[in-house]
């Protein structure tokens, strides 16, 4: 088992994929505390997610937006 640290570090959507796979995996076999504890780990690697890739989307769109002169407020 991975530490908190680890889990939490560079998270994508092939590692969020790859909980998401354990939590149907656990269901399907009838393992439901294996599946909460699955769960959890799928909330925890969706906000890293959305996390990076907020930060990803919004660096761009200032880099387009800077790329033609504008600035933030004014789009």
């Amino acid at each position: 088992m991975k530490t908190f640290e680890e889990l939490t570090y560079f998270v994508d959507t092939k590692d969020y994929m790859k909980a998401y796979g354990k939590v149907a995996e656990s269901i399907d076999n009838a393992e439901l505390d294996k599946a909460k504890n699955y769960l959890s780990l799928l909330k925890l690697r969706e906000q890293e997610l959305i996390k990076s890739m907020s930060y990803e989307l919004r660096t761009e769109r200032e880099m387009i937006a800077s790329g033609i002169g504008l600035k933030e407020g004014e789009y």
